[in-house]
């Protein structure tokens, strides 16, 4: 029995077919492969496409797993997760790979980043192998020379850039003891602690306290305490209430929509930092990603408009994996 868990893969006759496409008449393989990999704080996600397949069409082949951050969940996790999904299209169909670009969560640091790259290595999957950020990913998907800026806004937050001369930038990333203000987490906590303040008579109260409580099926402030504290993964389980406070903000609570837009400043401030930082212009390409961005879509036009610009101009990044696979393939080509 395999010791990694069962990836999400299409069926092997599926794969088999898509990859005939590419042979010729005799048989022989026409075009080499790349394999892009996008492995997040929730899910791992592998796609293997040709080196000069068109983005907007269907991969060869796609299959996914587990977290694959190696801060978040530890390095051996991640990488049990990222190998469960590289296995389910690399081994439905014998091809051959040019290239394996693991665009991970978690891998900013040089030292993460080697350590990755001698683990995929040794996998022998590839004849290359490219270790990049999470957010690298999310900035090839939206803009074909990779230049400009992703910013990512779901239980953490980060803005990343690069510029023409190639040198990059990055603004937050500092993780929820020290940063990702804007995220959903921080949006969360903020409003914990605007209902704790409530419930002693601290502040003014709204029904943002009882919402809160509502959300965790608690009927006394108090229990605050217990559920928050003993949680097995307080980030996450924080993380969850931010969509209870948008929706009280959407209803015209004060206190919501006050945490929102200070979280929405601070997400344009840490773009603001980048775009200076790399002397980019101030109408670049915008790459917008993560859960938060993506599904509030009145937080993402506050962003915008802190930037003093138009919703229509950032790209919005809902499949990372596609810029994973587009830096596989500059790199082979």
């Amino acid at each position: 029995m395999s010791p990694y868990p069962r990836s999400r893969a299409r069926p092997a006759e599926a794969v088999r077919k898509s990859a005939a496409s590419c042979i010729g008449s005799r048989g022989v393989m026409t075009t080499d492969y790349v394999i892009g990999v996008d492995a997040g704080g929730t899910k791992t996600v592998a796609w293997l496409a040709g080196t000069a397949q068109v983005l907007d069409d269907a991969p060869v082949a796609s299959a996914s797993s587990g977290p694959g951050n190696v801060r978040s969940v530890g390095f051996e996790t991640a990488v049990r997760n990222i190998h469960s999904a590289i296995l389910g299209i690399s081994a439905e169909v014998s091809i051959p790979i040019r290239t394996l670009c693991i665009c991970a969560a978690g891998a900013g640091r040089r030292i993460d980043q080697t350590r990755l790259q001698e683990w995929g290595e040794s996998l022998a999957v590839a004849e290359n192998v490219l270790i990049r950020p999470d957010v690298e990913a999310v900035l090839a998907s939206a803009s074909p020379d990779q230049t400009g800026v992703a910013l990512i806004s779901g239980t953490g937050s980060l803005a990343w850039g690069r510029n023409a001369d190639g040198q990059t930038r990055r603004a937050g990333g500092w993780g929820y003891l020290m940063g990702d203000e804007g995220s959903a987490y921080d949006i969360a906590r903020r409003a914990l602690q605007c209902a704790s303040q409530m419930a002693d008579g601290r502040r003014e109260k709204t029904p943002l306290l009882p919402v809160l409580l509502d959300a965790l099926k608690l009927q006394h402030a108090s229990e605050l305490v217990p559920v928050i504290y003993g949680a097995s993964q307080p980030k996450h389980e924080i993380a969850q209430l931010a969509v209870h406070v948008f929706a009280c903000a959407v209803k015209g609570d004060t206190v919501s929509e006050a945490i929102i837009a200070d979280a929405a400043n601070s997400l344009s401030a840490m773009v603001a930092a980048v775009t200076r930082k790399l002397h980019l212009p101030t109408d670049c390409p915008l790459a917008i990603a993560g859960s938060v961005l993506i599904h509030q879509h009145m937080y993402r036009q506050r962003v915008m408009n802190s930037l003093h610009r138009s919703d229509e101009s950032a790209t919005l990044v809902e499949q990372p994996v596609r810029g994973a696979v587009r830096v596989a393939q500059m790199a082979t080509s």
